[in-house]
């Protein structure tokens, strides 16, 4: 029933989720980091579960399995580092989803309130400035592609050397 009841937000874009959540709560950083939390979470745990599901389906999970390995060794000791990679790439893109989710909640003030610096709070007060001083407006959106830049490649780069450790 769980399975169905999550697979039924896949349907639903994370930001209307989240939209959703934070609509109920007070408008803040930590209420808006938490709808995004409840909003991803479907996402990350059908993915690892499907990755889980394959990895169990081959043949030297079977060949370990009639040799007696319990379910719970098969899955710390076989499944999961099998699956690592696979793990840190959905962590990595659960992470830049929510940048940006954070900055669009709080550039539509569902987020971050004054006084609190966050980027998309600083666009949406800067917008009016958008004409006199235009860097008020892109600098802070530099600074989220920056982020996204950096935390992607950060990613890539630690699936490679995870990739090539288990070779």
């Amino acid at each position: 029933i769980l399975g169905h009841f999550l697979d039924a937000f896949l349907s639903i874009p994370i930001l209307l989720i989240s939209i959703v959540i934070a609509t109920l709560m007070e408008p803040s950083l930590s209420n808006a980091m938490l709808a995004i939390l409840l909003a991803l979470l479907p996402h990350f745990i059908h993915e690892i579960y499907q990755a889980i599901q394959k990895e169990w389906q081959k043949d030297y999970v079977l060949i370990q399995r009639l040799d007696g390995a319990s379910n719970l060794t098969l899955l710390k000791d076989t499944i999961l580092p099998n699956i690592l990679a696979l793990y840190i790439k959905e962590i990595t893109r659960a992470f830049t989803v929510a940048i940006l989710e954070i900055s669009s909640l709080s550039f539509i003030s569902l987020g971050a309130q004054r006084p609190t610096p966050e980027w998309g709070a600083m666009i949406r007060d800067s917008l009016e400035l958008i004409y006199l001083a235009p860097w008020t407006v892109i600098l802070p959106g530099v600074a989220i592609m920056g982020s996204l830049l950096i935390v992607i490649v950060f990613g890539n780069g630690l699936t490679k050397a995870i990739d090539k450790y288990y070779e």
